[in-house]
């Protein structure tokens, strides 16, 4: 017995299928939702779609609607950002993987479409994971590159003897070339810029990085944008965070660090004068009539 069912999507659309009953709210039918629903895309288990949106095809409330996605939530079935309506079911990819590599670029073509946020870099970064394990071939393609066309079986059949006259000794040649498919470069696996990255100084900051010897990659590039995002949720400035980390030429990035003294206030030429009089009068040492004081019997001399 087969292990897995093929489900029509255009089920969900079928006149007899919406005159059912509907389903009613609950952690299970809405996990049943989220595999084979009229949201699901190209990739598995990561769509584009909102609270809202699916509570309303459900037939659901919006207080059901999130009482039942904090069970899946809660038991680490599905993750989601609301705010950038993306959602993610990890488990998906694991059993539905590419049938061959050229399904891995249809996937990778889907990227673009989907909204960028923290959760779609972690989730490209588990399916490149995934992708890594069912080979190079697998890999390459979710990365932009078109799998190389395989050879054809049957050679080409010999010229007809009659027809083909002989060459001379001296005109002998050998015309079979070699066809060399040249790849396309790989399109990186990073997501594009999120809106609230500011573009001239992350450019910098990597241009820093790159002088210190330190390699841009995918990774890396992914890594550093989710830290960010976690600053910024933290209540730091993003930009402020990049410009921290340019000043220093640091190679990473580190939340804003503040500076708890007070700063002083340059004093003028007068102003520091005044002072140094003003403790030199109050010395407990001297007294101002002692220094202002003149013998009245001094003669003066011509």
């Amino acid at each position: 017995m087969s292990r897995y069912r093929k489900i029509e999507m255009r089920m969900w659309a079928d006149e007899k299928f919406c005159s059912l009953s509907k389903l009613k709210p609950s952690g299970q039918a809405l996990w049943i939702f989220l595999l084979v629903g009229p949201f699901t895309g190209i990739i598995p288990g990561l769509f584009k779609a909102g609270r809202a949106s699916m509570a309303e095809d459900l037939g659901w409330s919006l207080e059901a609607f999130d009482e039942a996605f904090a069970e899946a939530f809660d038991k680490g079935l599905v993750k989601a950002d609301f705010e950038a309506r993306l959602v993610w079911v990890p488990n998906a990819i694991k059993y539905n993987p590419p049938e061959s590599p050229n399904v891995a670029v249809s996937w990778h073509n889907s990227i673009e479409f989907l909204p960028n946020c923290a959760l779609k870099i972690e989730a490209l970064e588990a399916i490149r994971k995934n992708m890594e394990s069912l080979g190079a071939s697998f890999l390459s393609s979710f990365e932009g590159n078109k799998p190389s066309p395989k050879p054809s079986p049957k050679p080409s059949p010999k010229p007809s003897p009659k027809t083909t006259p002989h060459p001379l000794p001296n005109q002998i040649t050998d015309n079979r070339e070699q066809i060399k498919i040249k790849p396309n470069p790989p399109t990186p696996l990073v997501a594009s810029l999120p809106e609230w990255v500011p573009k001239d100084e992350w450019d910098e900051f990597l241009a820093i990085r790159k002088s210190l010897k330190v390699k841009n990659t995918d990774r890396a590039i992914n890594l550093l944008l989710s830290k960010l995002d976690e600053f910024r949720t933290q209540g730091h400035d993003p930009k402020a965070v990049i410009n921290q980390s340019i000043m220093n030429s640091w190679k990473g990035l580190f939340p804003i660090k503040q500076n708890s003294e007070a700063k002083h206030e340059l004093k003028s030429f007068d102003e520091q004068r005044n002072e140094k009089n003003r403790a030199f009068f109050n010395h407990d040492s001297l007294s101002q009539p002692d220094l202002v004081t003149i013998d009245s019997s001094a003669t003066r001399i011509d």
